[in-house]
């Protein structure tokens, strides 16, 4: 969850000016020398929406922040706890943001944080001891490698690295970008031959945050990436010298930015970092350095992520399902699934007819059904909508003060605009708006109809909501047979299943499965990882933590979480279990269902 990334954020950049006091569901971040608190983050079951809620409450002035944070949290404001302001963490999609919030909470604290800089008065280096604050924070700071060069009182520090130092003199949330671009200048030639190779972890890190061993060992490392050799570094310093391209640091030009990003990218985060994460972002900011540069739509085009292109194109498909198969219309909703769906016994065993025909019946329905005069696509996806946009908003960056009004036609459904302001909208599909509630239900009706009619694993039980899918169902299968020559419809199939559709919600397991079910199972030919698992399914319907269980028989707790949704997809249709607080948790929408299973009907 996000407040496990805060709480590990603030852990690594504030734990010497804060006090953190973490209870069962509740998160508390104080202030070391007021003792106030500060941020504190909630957890709670919200029984209404049978959903689990989490609130982020932070000692900040809304109206102190600048433009792009308070567009970007503007969806996720609740009702205010006295000064604090107040947010619905299921709705911040940007775990940047959330930092940069966490940052200005500190910042406006900024007399309790620890710097490097603390004691210069001015921009002349002289020979002064080194604070304890400054040791302190090294510590912190560095894990210990007994083979890792360290400074000491024989060896001096480089003098160009003092200056750079004494460079800057404020160090508020305003001055980051600003104190960047001045270091970044000023050491744009600097090399060193000082090697590094411990763990540094800091979100946007700049020169001044940096201690000298570290930088000095960044320096050498961005020595040998110019002379084009790739060795691992910590991913914070890997970022400092995106930081550094973006903003044309040791580019002759700005075709060299894009040159040395892209180079950067394919060498060192897709090869040696192996980070998607990373290479996702990367991709994100070359694009919208293309824009901010003002390129021509065309060349703009050309750095466009594939990741949004494939999104863009799978939202086109579905908009117009006319023009598109059924195995094209497949993929393309499956694009926004879970992809649970591809566990499912039926289309395990019958992968090609489940495509063409679960194509057909989104086709159909898509085509013809309304939801409040809304088509299946409207009412799913909801439209474009325009919002603000803020190119490279989560870097380090200078944005270009150009003036000048553009318009960007990516594709069809996405269009960038820039004003006379120097201010960016984008209008587009965006996928926090999605139901995907409702995707999923109506995906697990496809699933529940083709294992009725083909006669595939479990029959799973119905849901009223998806009722209007009857005759799109029975439609796509008579386009099916005559398709492929199947003249002997199966009509009695498709009364049967019309028959099951409209039972109780009972189990709907045939006699053949339910003797297979009462047949006596000797113990010892009992798979053990089954056993496991029905174990720790019983311990959480009985709501019990299996923390302790699962570390003391040294089980991971996300391949736990795989094996049982697993485990239990055939019956189900669905997962049974998911991680919440760094804890297992059942889903309570099928403990009756689970209960009936291992322990035979009440």
């Amino acid at each position: 969850m996000l407040i496990n990334e805060a709480i590990d954020y603030i852990r690594s950049k504030y734990a010497y000016s804060c006090n953190l006091d973490i209870q069962k569901n509740l998160y508390l971040v104080s202030d070391k020398k007021t003792k106030k608190w500060i941020i504190y983050f909630m957890t709670f079951f919200d029984q209404e929406t049978n959903m689990q809620k989490a609130y982020c409450h932070l000692l900040l002035d809304e109206l102190g922040l600048n433009l792009s944070l308070q567009q970007a949290i503007k969806d996720a404001k609740v009702e205010s706890v006295g000064k604090f302001l107040s947010l619905d963490m299921n709705k911040i999609n940007d775990i940047q943001i959330l930092f940069q919030l966490i940052d200005q909470v500190f910042y406006t604290y900024d007399h309790h944080i620890i710097t490097l800089e603390d004691h210069v008065e001015d921009s002349t280096y002289h020979e002064t001891p080194i604070t304890k604050k400054e040791v302190r924070r090294q510590k912190r700071i560095l894990a210990s490698n007994p083979q890792m060069p360290k400074l000491n009182k024989e060896e001096e520090m480089p003098a160009k690295l003092k200056e750079m130092y004494s460079l800057v003199m404020h160090n508020g949330y305003y001055d980051r970008i600003p104190n960047f671009l001045k270091q970044g200048k000023f050491m744009a030639e600097y090399e060193d031959n000082y090697p590094w190779v411990d763990e540094y972890k800091n979100y946007y890190p700049c020169y001044h945050d940096i201690p000298p061993e570290i930088l000095r060992g960044y320096f050498s490392w961005r020595k040998k990436v110019r002379e084009g050799e790739y060795h691992p570094i910590a991913t914070s310093l890997s970022y400092l010298y995106v930081y550094e391209l973006l903003n044309g640091i040791g580019c002759k030009d700005v075709e060299e930015r894009f040159d040395k990003l892209e180079e950067f990218l394919e060498h060192f985060v897709k090869t040696i970092a192996h980070d998607e994460r990373m290479a996702d972002i990367v991709e994100y900011w070359i694009f919208d350095l293309a824009l901010d540069m003002h390129f021509p739509i065309e060349r703009a085009k050309a750095y466009f992520p594939d990741r949004l292109l494939k999104l863009d194109r799978n939202l086109m498909t579905l908009k117009k399902v006319k023009d598109h198969t059924p195995l094209e219309i497949f993929q393309s909703l499956m694009a926004f699934s879970d992809r649970s769906f591809y566990k499912s016994p039926v289309y395990k065993k019958e992968p090609e007819k489940t495509k063409e025909i679960a194509g057909m019946i989104i086709k159909n329905a898509f085509i013809d059904y309304r939801i409040k005069k809304k088509t299946l696509f409207s009412f799913i996806f909801k439209g474009q909508r325009s919002k603000d946009y803020f190119p490279l908003y989560n870097a380090l960056y200078e944005r270009n003060k150009e003036g000048e009004v553009l318009t960007y036609d990516i594709d069809p459904i996405r269009i960038y605009h820039l004003n006379q302001y120097n201010n960016w909208d984008i209008k587009a599909f965006q996928i926090d708006k999605f139901d995907y509630k409702f995707l999923k239900g109506f995906i697990r009706e496809i699933d529940r109809f083709l294992r009725a009619y083909l006669e595939i694993g479990r029959k799973l039980k119905t849901d009223d909501a998806f009722d209007f899918m009857e005759p799109y169902e029975e439609k796509a299968i008579k386009e099916y047979e005559e398709k492929h020559k199947l003249m002997d419809i199966n009509l009695a199939s498709l009364q049967k299943i019309r028959y099951e559709a409209a039972l109780t919600r009972e189990s709907l397991l045939t006699e053949e499965e339910k003797e297979v079910e009462q047949q006596p199972v000797v113990e010892e030919e009992k798979d053990v990882q089954d056993h496991m698992t029905e174990v720790i399914i019983k311990k959480l319907l009985k709501n019990e933590d299996v923390t302790s269980f699962l570390q003391d028989h040294h089980l991971f707790m996300e391949v736990v979480a795989d094996e049982i949704n697993e485990a239990y997809y055939d019956e189900i249709g669905d997962n049974i279990v998911e991680i919440e607080d760094n804890k297992l948790v059942f889903i309570e929408d099928y403990r009756e269902d689970i209960e009936e299973l291992l322990y035979g009907r009440k």
